[in-house]
């Protein structure tokens, strides 16, 4: 079983927020719902969204969640213009850092590769090791040496997500990055 995007495309005008671009039609893409989300594919580095209904929701969007009758203290994510427009957006193409980390294992004979990881998905670091890790480059623990590799993603857009990433540019031009959200359930 799959899962779907829910929700809307907003804009802040004089009377609140108000919903202008039903997301319901764009096309399964977990890579996008992970980098914009965190959702399905979280170990992507992923935008700052915010968890919970949107201050101030749209009434189209309220529409969409009481369709579905979804409890409003669900998992709903929204964010800013501000934070996709900081996404490298090439004609039909997305370009996404998503640093990885080579895992090196000390053994008698020298450092051995173990594996690479998504930064993200990094849960054997405590906070102030993995901000030495991105601080140096380099992280040395036990018998492991991790190193951070810069690695850039490209995904292809649909041109249902390419108009997505249009209009909200053209929005974010009209009426300002912050008065611009992308308002989200995942079903």
């Amino acid at each position: 079983m799959g899962t779907d995007i829910y929700g809307f495309l907003e804009i802040r005008g004089d009377n609140g927020w108000e919903g202008v671009l039903n997301l319901n039609f764009l096309p399964r893409n977990y890579d996008l719902f992970g980098i914009l989300f965190g959702v399905r594919k979280s170990f992507f580095n992923h935008c700052r969204f915010q968890l919970g209904l949107p201050p101030d929701p749209s009434k189209e969007f309220m529409k969409e969640v009481e369709r579905f009758d979804l409890d409003p203290t669900l998992d709903f994510r929204w964010l800013f213009w501000t934070e996709i427009e900081k996404l490298d957006i090439r004609h039909d193409r997305l370009f996404h850092s998503n640093d990885l980390i080579e895992i090196l294992r000390k053994t008698e004979s020298g450092l051995v590769f173990d594996c690479f990881k998504p930064a993200a998905a990094l849960a054997l670091l405590t906070g102030e090791e993995e901000e030495e890790l991105f601080t140096t480059g380099v992280k040395e623990k036990g018998r492991y040496l991790y190193k951070t590799v810069p690695h850039l993603e490209e995904f292809s857009l649909s041109e249902d997500w390419q108009k997505f990433f249009d209009l909200g540019k053209t929005l974010s031009a009209a009426h300002g990055s912050d008065a611009v959200r992308a308002s989200a359930h995942f079903l």
